[in-house]
C-alpha cells in the first residue's frame, strides 16, 4: 500500500521540465477528415526522431468509426499535424507511419502493443527558401536505459483541461514487460486527451507511454502505461532497426 506521505514527497519532488513542440496535440488525417485526438510526443530512437502515440486513438476512442490495425494505420492514416500541447504552437507534421504489426489497445494481457509510431517530415532546401520565419523544430525527449522500479517518483507530461502545470507526478506502484502502473499525487485529475503523452523518470527521460487510467475503490487515481522496454523493442522493428 503506498502511503500519503510518500505521494506527498514525489508531488513536492522537482520535476522534470520539457522544452517546445516536445508533447504535442496531433490531428490525423484518415480518407478526407481529420481527426484531432490524444497526446503524441516526440522521442530519440537511436539516430532517428520518431513520434510515439496511443495506438488506440485509432478507432471509436479517436473519433474513428471502428479501430484500425497496425498495418490499416499505415495504409490508412495519410498525414498527422503537430501542434504544442501547451502553447498551440505548430510543430511540424508526418506523412510516415512506422507499422507496429501487433499493435492494439491495452487490455488483459497488458499494455505492451498500445503503440503507434510515426517519423516527422523534414523541410526540404525549397521549404527553408519559402519560409522567412525560424520553423519550429521537434525537441525529443531519450528512452529511458531500463523501466523504473516500484516506488520510483514519475511524471505525466501532459495538457489537462486548462490547466497550466505540465507534469503530474506519480508513484509506481507495479511495473513489469507488459505494463507500468502508477498512482498520481492528486487523485481529481481529468485525463481526458492525454493518452499518448510520455512518462518521464527525475532526468527527463521517457519510461513509457502513457495510455489513461482510473479511479481505484480507495479513490486513488492510478495510471497505465506501455513501458519504455516494450516500446523501444518495437520502435526498433518499427524502423527495421
Amino acid at each position: 500500500m503506498i502511503s500519503w506521505i510518500a505521494l506527498l514527497s514525489v508531488a513536492q519532488a522537482e520535476a522534470p521540465t520539457v522544452a517546445a513542440c516536445t508533447v504535442l496535440r496531433p490531428s490525423f488525417t484518415v480518407g478526407e477528415k481529420a481527426y484531432p485526438a490524444g497526446t503524441m510526443f516526440a522521442a530519440k530512437a537511436g539516430e532517428h526522431t520518431v513520434l510515439l502515440t496511443a495506438h488506440h486513438l485509432f478507432g471509436p476512442a479517436g473519433g474513428l468509426p471502428s479501430l484500425l490495425t497496425g498495418p490499416q494505420v499505415g495504409e490508412q492514416v495519410s498525414r498527422v499535424s503537430l501542434t504544442d500541447a501547451f502553447s498551440g504552437g505548430p510543430c511540424g507534421t508526418s506523412e510516415t507511419v512506422r507499422t507496429v504489426t501487433d499493435a492494439a489497445p491495452m487490455g488483459s494481457k497488458g499494455t505492451a502493443t498500445d503503440l503507434a509510431v510515426f517519423t516527422p517530415k523534414e523541410a526540404t532546401g525549397l521549404d527553408r527558401l519559402q519560409s522567412t520565419r525560424a520553423r519550429p523544430e521537434l525537441a525529443p525527449l531519450p528512452l529511458a536505459a531500463a523501466d523504473p522500479k516500484k516506488g520510483d517518483s514519475v511524471w505525466v507530461a501532459a495538457r489537462v483541461q486548462q490547466s497550466t502545470t505540465r507534469m503530474w507526478p506519480a508513484e509506481v506502484v507495479e511495473v513489469s514487460g507488459t505494463g507500468l502502473y502508477y498512482r498520481f499525487a492528486d487523485s481529481s485529475l481529468d485525463l481526458g486527451a492525454t493518452s499518448g503523452a510520455p512518462v518521464l523518470n527525475a532526468e527527463g527521460a521517457v519510461v513509457g507511454l502513457h495510455l489513461g487510467g482510473g479511479a481505484m475503490a480507495d479513490g486513488a487515481l492510478v495510471g497505465a502505461a506501455n513501458p519504455v522496454s516494450s516500446v523501444r523493442s518495437r520502435v526498433q522493428a518499427a524502423l527495421g532497426d
